[in-house]
């Protein structure tokens, strides 16, 4: 609509030779390296970037630090490397120079790009304070929902109070904290309360239980699907999304598009994507495992819309206003020449 953008993914296969070595090395309870990262792989990344010419926008960072371009480039970044690797490999032994090797080569791509699009000033922060630099061409993007944004809010009749909990991986994003406090609540408050999973299936130890409901995983890509999903955002009372590895979580803002208020961990960029909600509830990272905390919490939310119904039609306002796509695109090409083809 704004620019001419020509989309090209780029994923070579892991280099064999390193994906053996690291394998090896784990097996022998060596530190080890990052195969997806190994030199040859990136090296075979850069080789393919270096055919297309023009302004170049990249998705991440790290997989292209090989690349050597003589014309301006811009990079969208959600979280650095360094921590990255901390993040979600926290059990991994990894060689500091292996990870040194990474890090400085990321932070001489992201000093030689022409502007670094942030998903939050959190990612900013974090990656200056590892990196021990300032990067001054920024601006703070954050993101907008992966889902279809209908005109109208699609609901479902349902009387019962629900909490939604929607995940691919239910336990690394909290659904065992999910469970605890929809089992506290209904056994002391809320009676009627329902929990709705979507993704990947519930262990065994939650089926059956009063108040379960299983939607499977939802392809809000397809039509189907998108409004599927738009109807169980609208219907819901509150999101539940303990994750403790998201750095930003884009549900929150396909949620809030629908009016649905949010409860997640304050950390990481979490707490930014919902920051102009009228009704939103964080939860201290040290309290992320306290089930009466966070259940009083929730329960606080539950009567708050229930005594101001009109707050969903507040929320729904504020996330298509401030976090819709059009106007993250234009924020985005305020930066970006308007003459510009980009890749």
């Amino acid at each position: 609509k704004h620019c001419s953008l020509d989309y090209v993914q780029i994923n070579p296969p892991r280099d064999p030779y390193a994906t053996l070595k690291s394998r090896c090395q784990k097996l022998m309870g060596l530190s080890r390296e990052f195969p997806v990262f190994s030199a040859n792989r990136l090296d075979n990344i850069s080789k393919q970037v270096a055919l297309k010419d023009g302004p170049i926008f990249f998705f991440g960072a790290t997989p292209w630090i090989h690349s050597i371009l003589t014309e301006d480039y811009f990079v969208y970044l959600d979280i650095c490397f360094e921590h990255y690797s901390e993040l979600y490999f926290p059990n991994e032994a990894f060689r500091s120079n292996d990870i040194q090797r990474v890090s400085q080569k990321e932070i001489m791509f992201l000093n030689n790009a022409k502007h670094i699009f942030w998903g939050s000033t959190w990612a900013k922060e974090c990656a200056e304070k590892r990196y021990k630099t300032t990067f001054s061409a920024s601006t703070i993007l954050k993101t907008g929902g992966n889902i279809e944004l209908l005109p109208t809010p699609i609901s479902s009749k349902n009387n019962n109070p629900a909490l939604l909990f929607v995940s691919l991986d239910f336990s690394a994003k909290g659904g065992h904290t999910a469970m605890a406090v929809f089992k506290k609540l209904k056994s002391e408050q809320f009676e009627n309360l329902e929990i709705w999973i979507v993704g990947q299936k519930p262990p065994k130890e939650y089926v059956g239980i009063k108040g379960v409901k299983y939607f499977g995983r939802i392809d809000k890509n397809s039509p189907r699907g998108s409004e599927d999903l738009a109807r169980l955002y609208s219907s819901a009372s509150m999101l539940i999304h303990l994750s403790k590895m998201d750095t930003m979580g884009a549900v929150l803002v396909e949620a809030g598009y629908y009016g649905l208020p949010a409860i997640t961990i304050n950390q990481f960029g979490m707490p930014e994507m919902i920051e102009k909600s009228p009704l939103k509830v964080l939860i201290d990272p040290s309290e992320q495992d306290e089930i009466n905390v966070i259940s009083s919490k929730v329960a606080e939310s539950l009567q708050n819309l229930n005594s101001n119904p009109l707050l969903k039609n507040d929320i729904r306002k504020s996330f298509r206003e401030e976090a819709n796509w059009e106007s993250i695109s234009l924020k985005l090409l305020k930066k970006i020449p308007s003459t510009s083809d980009v890749h």
